[in-house]
């Protein structure tokens, strides 16, 4: 674990807000400004974390909402931020009011060991944000006003903050607190009550460029209103906001909300600060907001939610619900995997299922907790990489061992001079293992190690393709609705989803930005329908993977798309179906065009 050294003796501004009900926590708060805060009652169906949801071949998994042990007291425990996968910052209240910060490292998704203080000075309080070599946090400088808390920018190197220091975007006497970067740096969101919002506090966004912070935008009306947003957050992949609200429609008190960016954060930096403060901008920054329901929202409050990858995979937050020890505690919502009682090694690609998921899926078999899985040696996956072409052993490729579904990386490695990789794999975890260069694609293997073959060794071979081909599965004449999973170089369908395998290319364009100028899409069609109609739908499905791309943050100006149709047909195999021939003509063919 980094250790964070201390960049100033700042006090850090958690809910120096101290709006109702949160405040009545909270010492010494200024009076809040005057609200309409008329907020209606949630009314949504609560779903049923009993209830298993099918997740694979022969796997399934229920959602579990769980207080995080080793972290919670009778105190105070406010918000948890992550600097990586498995560790971060705990925020946390002593008993005399002021607040701390902790160094924390998960040993399972609901359980976390407390490594070290961070900051030993009295009254430290709040949440930080790291995007590169940026850190975010709030502070009320020492002696100063209660309530005017001013946010602070550092540059982060070798796991020390250096060079703090105020953003000139702060206001005097005015409360501006819990920031979050976007995963570049380079947009910056928190709430504030000045002045121009819509009442109460209001979450911002400024955008760095130019060398420096452009003056504060609201937000917008699909996210504030008359009362209260808090505690926004980011998420990894910079496509969807969560904050706390206790306005909109609430189960009570302040309820987590969630919505999706429309627009790439990345390209904030090239609009006009006049673009940015219109109207027109702002109604179309984000998608609808979504309350994000019951059992996670309750009664009480919710507040500062985060994630150390996709919040739709693993959510942590704070709540002042009655089965807290004390006052706030951190719960996260996390997944619980199932298995079925038959063989539950990842099957070939290739090999169709001779039953559905759901007759697979019988009964729950008891595993391994995932604290005492953790223990477990890893099991060892050694092997070597090839170009799929000439065959040759590939030097530096990269190998990425990543937990599924949220892909959370957890190890990393290169091959060698003669191709060679080894790589540690967590035992009874789903992973996805890639190989990948910038020149070529990747090639991927999902599996899942058992916990009784912890410390084995396992070997398995990749071979990158110069072309890569994605077949997503459509219905016939359909574009935009494809089926869930993708199917393989035989036509046949796997167990990965379309979604998984557009990110697993968006990755890997993202990854060797530097060096690809663009990479060309060619869609192809059966041969059923007419020549021209064929032509329209092979553009229409290069468009849609292009534009899944794009909503992944990858660049327009990289992606070139045509379509060939039916016109540059497969050949048709020795004794193949005409059925899986025209399913291995339905694909996309891609192929790198590298910068000179």
């Amino acid at each position: 674990m980094k250790k964070y050294g201390l960049f100033l003796i700042l006090t850090l501004s958690l809910l120096q807000a101290c709006r109702t009900p949160v405040a009545q926590t909270l010492p010494e708060c200024p009076p809040p400004p005057p609200q309409n805060c008329q907020p209606g009652q949630w009314r949504g169906e609560a779903f049923d974390t009993s209830s298993i949801i099918t997740g694979g071949r022969n796997r399934g998994y229920h959602w579990a909402i769980s207080p995080v042990s080793g972290v919670n007291s009778s105190a105070q425990e406010w918000a948890m931020s992550f600097t990586g996968a498995r560790e971060g910052f705990l925020t946390y209240s002593e008993s005399s009011g002021g607040q701390r910060l902790k160094q924390i490292r998960l040993s399972a998704d609901h359980a976390a060991n407390i490594e070290s203080e961070v900051f030993s000075e009295a009254g430290a309080e709040g949440n930080v944000s790291i995007a590169g070599n940026r850190a975010v946090m709030a502070s009320v400088a020492a002696g100063g006003i209660k309530g005017d808390a001013d946010i602070y920018i550092a540059d982060v190197s070798n796991g020390v903050f250096k060079n703090g220091a105020p953003l000139t975007i702060n206001q005097h006497v005015i409360w501006d607190s819990h920031p979050t970067l976007s995963p570049d740096g380079t947009v910056l969101f928190f709430a504030s009550d000045r002045a121009g919002g819509f009442g109460g506090t209001d979450i911002w966004f400024s955008v760095f460029k130019n060398g420096g912070w452009t003056e504060p935008v609201n937000a917008g009306s699909t996210i504030n209103t008359e009362c209260d947003e808090l505690s926004p957050f980011i998420s990894r992949d910079g496509r969807t906001l969560l904050f706390s609200s206790s306005g909109h429609q609430t189960v009570g008190g302040y309820d987590l909300f969630s919505a999706q960016f429309l627009k790439d954060l990345s390209g904030f930096k090239n609009v006009s600060d006049d673009s940015l403060r219109l109207p027109s901008f702002k109604s179309s920054l984000f998608t609808a907001f979504k309350n994000i329901g019951a059992p996670i929202n309750t009664a009480a409050d919710e507040i500062f939610p985060s994630a150390p990858g996709h919040p739709d995979s693993l959510l942590y937050y704070a709540s002042n619900q009655p089965s807290s020890r004390g006052g706030f505690d951190i719960f996260v919502l996390h997944k619980i995997p199932f298995r079925s009682n038959i063989a539950v090694n990842t099957p070939p690609r290739d090999k169709p299922l001779e039953k559905p998921v759901e007759e697979l899926i019988e009964k729950p078999i008891e595993t391994p907790r995932e604290d005492v899985a953790r223990d477990l040696p890893p099991a060892r996956l050694e092997g070597t990489v090839i170009n799929n072409r000439t065959k040759e052993p590939i030097e530096g490729a990269d190998i990425t061992v990543r937990e599924i579904p949220d892909r959370t990386p957890v190890s990393t490695t290169k091959t060698d001079e003669s191709g060679h990789y080894g790589v540690d794999i967590p035992v009874d975890k789903d992973v996805e293992v890639s190989a990948e260069t910038g020149e070529l694609f990747y090639d991927n293997l999902r599996l899942r190690v058992p916990a009784k073959d912890s410390g084995k060794t396992i070997t398995h071979g990749f071979a990158l393709p110069e072309r890569l081909f994605l077949r997503i599965n459509f219905p016939t004449n359909e574009f935009s609705n494809p089926y869930q999973f993708v199917l393989d170089s035989n036509g046949r369908e796997t167990d990965q989803s379309w979604q998984s395998a557009i990110q697993s290319l968006a990755e890997n364009l993202l990854k060797y930005s530097n060096i690809i100028q663009h990479i060309q899409f060619i869609g192809h069609t059966d041969d059923v329908g007419t020549n021209a109609a064929n032509s329209l739908l092979g553009q229409r499905r290069v468009n849609f993977i292009i534009s899944e791309l794009e909503k992944r943050g990858v660049p327009s100006a990289m992606l070139r798309g045509r379509s060939a149709g039916e016109n540059e047909p497969l050949t048709k195999r020795a004794g193949e179906t005409q059925d899986d021939h025209r399913k291995r003509l339905r694909r996309v063919e891609m192929s790198k065009v590298l910068k000179k």
